[in-house]
């Protein structure tokens, strides 16, 4: 076996005299044997255990719109809503139609995103090595492929994760047009920067690279081109342009009021997050995990038994990339500024001419050599990334993934010009830096895995936190939601059971609403913030689910229930689920002083329960619902309602809040709570009350149905009561 990656001077498609046959190709492809170990590495780091991956709010509303195509005949117009408050457009959810076409189990769509961002390492390497050389190609990818901050943004249905495959496919057109000079690189480039732009916003820094090779191949590009472009940008934003000619273009007045909201501000947090890309460790694998550190958590690979040792090393490693990348962009600029083809007789001859005018002279010799132009499309890529050290915005870190994997093909140019120069000017000294630069990758490829692979393994099993400050929302995987929902439904089938309550945060909602579609048994889910919902004493027995750190919650059910604890399942990085079995406790006749409609009050009174380690109580009212609701996509029905306290020892004060619930049932029990201030509990308390439904606001187009992720309300509702009141007033015990 030939274990010689360097080659010969890279010879272009356009040189070759040689076709080789389809035959020929597949041969020399297998006989490629570097493709295995980067094919199993990449695929062991992103599709093991996939299921364990962050499946929260963002995931969950994607792979909804998706999947709501097949069940409900919804056609989405828009995507999820951006952190700036735009929706976004629905290229992503397209996708993801694929999966959701075969199977309603979001799975599927964490293993498309699995694969696609292995096949974003396989073109890596062959992008690289087509125009660098086989060392190079090597390098990029197991680079890429062991990179553990990459990793995290290859495992999760989140919209940008799906870039690195789209952005090294644009490099390859781009090249197609710079260093080929071939023609029909420019249509499928400007398709694939709209497709970019529709997963993630920062995709508009691909700009900057495309435009240079608008410069350096303009000759290439036909008139025909740029009319079938537009074509092709109007059609893939067909939709989305829809969308937003009907909502009279709100989106584009939030991107501008955003960038106005707050003044610009320069630093280097850009800077910091770029280089977190080149870390072989972090804290866990969370998406929404920004603290970027050694891991923490006592039973963590990382932190016990030899690994523990590697903790300096790993450190070393990481300032070393740093230095390594310093020095990959200095050569790079080099080798663009520095000529290294001998001019031709006929460009001697205008040079000869022009010889007073350096900077012509220089151009001229640039635009002659592509290599050089090559380089600059690379430069450009991941110099874009000056452009956010000025911003108006917070900046996040899955906002630098369009530079991926930028970094690592610079770094592996970098190692194979360096061999080059000694094959070439030291060849006494060829085998010994050559044999160097094959150590020097192998030890950053092993410092990368095992920085990647621990971090999966404790994901993998619960080894992790989001830091010392848990990250907004808090982790939620797939399996353990999955698991539980399986369970519920399983013991509500044995045993007759009719339906299944389940409080829901805001990490939870939309994966357990969506995946409850799914299930056999109806299911009810409450926002457990501000309100718990029980079955109606005269409806028999129903499965509750909740979780072990849940005080008022267990509090409740104790209070108004006979429940009977089956089982607890796992929920990684967070309080285990608690399954039970309950019915409710006889309940008292409605007071006689409610409201006629939606909500009528069972206890003439409010009472509090303690918060523990804190001087904050809840505040709880007592209420049944009079009316049934069933489950509509993205819906749920609310209460919205306003308390003004009354008897406090300090001046009056008034809290508003609102309970979301799904699929209710008339008669069931409604609990509706509040966290208040010890020193704040009042004597009295005067409750006025409104119900709404939101949901999506859906728009019909001929036959079709089309949806968005904009959720509107319907009107309020007043409450009232049969005198005509709008409040109630409570003593609180």
């Amino acid at each position: 076996m030939d274990t010689n990656l360097v080659q010969d001077r890279e010879v272009f498609p356009q040189q070759r005299h040689t076709k080789l046959m389809p035959a020929e190709k597949l041969r020399a492809l297998l006989l490629t044997w570097e493709l295995y170990p980067i094919l199993f590495i990449t695929a062991f780091l992103r599709l093991y255990r996939i299921d364990t991956a962050v499946y929260g709010y963002d995931e969950a509303v994607v792979y909804r719109l998706a999947r709501d195509l097949f069940t409900h005949g919804l056609l989405p117009i828009t995507s999820n809503r951006a952190s700036l408050g735009n929706l976004n457009p629905p290229l992503v959810v397209y996708l993801f139609m694929i999966p959701a076409a075969i199977s309603g189990n979001p799975f599927w769509a964490e293993v498309m995103v699995g694969l696609f961002n292995s096949a974003a390492v396989l073109l890596t390497y062959f992008f690289t090595r087509r125009y660098y050389g086989r060392l190079a190609g090597t390098t990029a990818a197991l680079l890429y492929a062991t990179a553990v901050k990459a990793l995290i943004y290859s495992r999760t249905i989140w919209p940008q994760n799906l870039l690195p495959l789209f952005t090294i496919l644009l490099m390859f057109f781009l090249f197609r047009g710079v260093i080929e000079r071939r023609k029909g690189w420019f249509v499928p480039s400007v398709a694939l920067i709209a497709i970019l732009y529709q997963l993630h916003g920062s995709s508009l820094l691909m700009v900057i690279p495309f435009a240079f090779a608008v410069v350096f191949a303009y000759k290439t590009i036909r008139w025909n081109d740029i009319l079938l472009s537009v074509i092709v940008v109007l059609l893939l934003f067909a939709p989305f342009l829809y969308w937003e000619y009907v909502s009279h273009w709100s989106d584009i007045h939030i991107l501008i009021s955003a960038s106005k909201s707050s003044p610009g501000q320069t630093d280097t947090q850009a800077i910091e997050y770029y280089r977190q890309f080149l870390s072989p460790y972090v804290h866990s694998l969370d998406v929404y995990d920004h603290y970027f550190s050694w891991p923490t958590h006592p039973d963590s690979i990382m932190t016990r038994g030899i690994l523990h040792y590697f903790k300096l090393p790993l450190f070393l490693e990481f300032e070393g990339m740093w230095l390594l990348l310093h020095c990959s962009l200095f050569a790079a600029v080099m080798l663009v500024l520095i000529p290294q083809r001998k001019a031709q007789p006929e460009e001697e001859s205008t040079s000869t001419v022009r010889q007073k005018n350096m900077l012509f002279g220089w151009w001229s010799e640039l635009y002659a050599t592509p290599s050089r132009q090559g380089l600059i499309l690379l430069l450009s890529w991941q110099s874009a990334l000056l452009t956010l050290l000025r911003h108006s915005i917070t900046l996040f870190p899955h906002y630098f993934i369009i530079f991926l994997p930028g970094q690592f093909i610079l770094i592996a140019i970098f190692t194979s010009k360096v061999v080059e120069f000694f094959r070439s000017y030291r060849p006494d000294c060829e085998k010994a830096v050559r044999y160097g630069a094959y150590i020097l990758v192998i030890l950053i490829t092993m410092a990368q895995l095992i920085g990647s692979t621990g971090s999966l393994i404790d994901t993998v099993n619960d080894h992790f936190k989001p830091g010392p400050d848990p990250w907004w929302p808090g982790y939620n995987d797939l399996s353990s939601v999955q698991h539980l929902l399986t369970q519920a439904d399983q013991l509500a089938q044995a045993r007759h059971i009719h339906r299944i309550y389940i409080p829901v945060t805001y990490t939870t909602a939309n994966p357990i609403r969506e995946l409850a579609e799914g299930m056999k048994t109806p299911v009810t889910t409450f926002d457990t913030h501000y309100c718990m919902v029980l079955p109606d004493p005269g409806a028999g027995p129903a499965i509750f689910i909740s979780d072990t750190a849940n005080t008022v919650v267990n509090r409740l059910l104790a209070r108004y229930t006979n429940a009977v604890l089956i089982s607890q399942v796992k929920h990684l990085d967070n309080p285990s689920f608690t399954l039970y079995v309950l019915t409710a406790r006889p309940q008292v006749s409605p007071a006689p002083r409610s409201f006629t409609s939606d909500l009528q009050l069972l206890e003439q009174r409010a009472f509090t329960i303690p918060l523990p380690a804190s001087n904050q109580q809840w505040l709880v009212t007592h209420w049944r619902l009079a009316n049934s609701t069933t489950p509509m996509p993205l819906t749920t029905n609310n209460f919205q309602l306003q308390i003004q306290s009354e008897g406090t020892n300090k001046s009056n004060d008034s809290f508003n809040f609102t309970c979301a619930t799904t699929a209710s049932r008339a008669g069931d029990q409604i609990m509706l709570y509040q966290v208040r201030d010890q020193s704040k509990i009042p004597t009295s308390i005067r409750v006025q009350a409104s119900s709404y439904t939101s949901s999506p606001a859906n728009y019909f187009l001929g036959p079709l149905t089309l949806t968005t992720f904009n959720i509107v309300d319907t009107p309020h509702k007043m409450l009232k009561t049969a005198e005509g009141e709008n409040s109630i007033t409570l003593p609180v015990s």
